[in-house]
């Protein structure tokens, strides 16, 4: 049997995939097994007479780190398997997509409420949609984008002004509103998911923002896994169809978790430091094990 090679694909532009990237092409090296990071910027595959091409894939495998759901997609049709595979990451990129599919579950989780798509620059919310909104989740609020990470697309949403200037700027976009649950203001609990089954978790505090992430400042330590988190999270998890995850958990006023994003290519090294949980090796394991089932 051949040597097994693995590629992990990272953004075309970001850099903040980098150093999970790296760590985990460590833990598969003390494994025995070569693995190539390659940023999404060298048109890895495309269409071609009708027929899916992929450009010098050699690999048996491929950590798939980006969010580029139509290069994802070309190389599952080519027969790559992806860790995620693709409609997976798809659910997960899109907030909006990750609650609808989670909906129905028994899974507590903010009330939200999508936002329009507007395809017209000069069109704005009405001052009665406006309103609606503010009856419905109440002020504060929550704002986001539908896309993006590490709390940079997330807005709190304290006045009826606030709301009406997020709407205008972001009009184009993608993006939801939701319930702000106070309890958890600067707090939530990060917990990783490998193959369905939850391997720690970190609660993340930030007295300055009500934004945890460690993005914004936040600080993270150790937090107890006990069965109703574990059981959360792997449901979460075996839902969504996950191979690898970071489920974030909010805090309601009564201490029961409520479900507030689901990453797939959540970043492992604030987590490992914090926790002393060794996640890279532990997925890198996982992978070589279904590799050879």
């Amino acid at each position: 049997m051949h040597n097994i090679e693995g590629l992990i694909i990272i953004n075309a532009f970001s850099d903040a995939q980098i150093a999970t990237a790296a760590r985990f092409k460590d833990e598969f090296a003390r494994l025995g097994v070569a693995v190539e990071i390659k940023r999404n910027n060298v048109f890895l595959s495309w269409i071609k007479e009708g027929k899916c091409l992929v450009d010098n894939y050699h690999y048996d495998f491929c950590i798939y780190y980006d969010q580029d759901i139509y290069i994802g997609r070309l190389l599952e049709r080519h027969g790559i398997r992806l860790f995620n595979n693709i409609s997976s990451i798809e659910i997960c990129a899109d907030k909006m997509l990750t609650h609808i599919a989670l909906t129905n579950l028994g899974i507590k989780m903010p009330n939200t409420i999508s936002g329009f798509w507007c395809y017209t620059e000069d069109k704005n919310y009405t001052d009665n949609q406006i309103n609606y909104i503010i009856e419905q989740l109440k002020l504060p609020l929550i704002a986001k984008l539908c896309y993006g990470s590490s709390g940079d697309s997330v807005f709190l949403i304290k006045t009826k002004q606030d709301l009406q200037e997020f709407c205008f700027k972001y009009k184009l976009q993608p993006h939801l509103f939701q319930e702000f649950i106070q309890s958890s203001f600067g707090k939530d609990i990060r917990i990783i998911v490998i193959g369905n089954k939850a391997i720690g978790a970190m609660q993340r505090t930030n007295t300055n923002d009500f934004r945890s992430n460690l993005a914004c400042l936040g600080k993270g330590e150790l937090f107890p896994l006990d069965k109703n988190l574990k059981t959360l999270a792997e449901k979460v998890s075996r839902t969504l169809h996950l191979d690898y995850c970071g489920v974030d958990l909010l805090v309601g006023a009564d201490g029961e978790p409520i479900l507030c994003e689901v990453n797939s290519n959540a970043f492992i090294v604030g987590f490992e430091k914090y926790t002393g949980i060794n996640v890279a090796s532990v997925y890198a394991k996982y992978i070589l094990t279904m590799l050879n089932s």
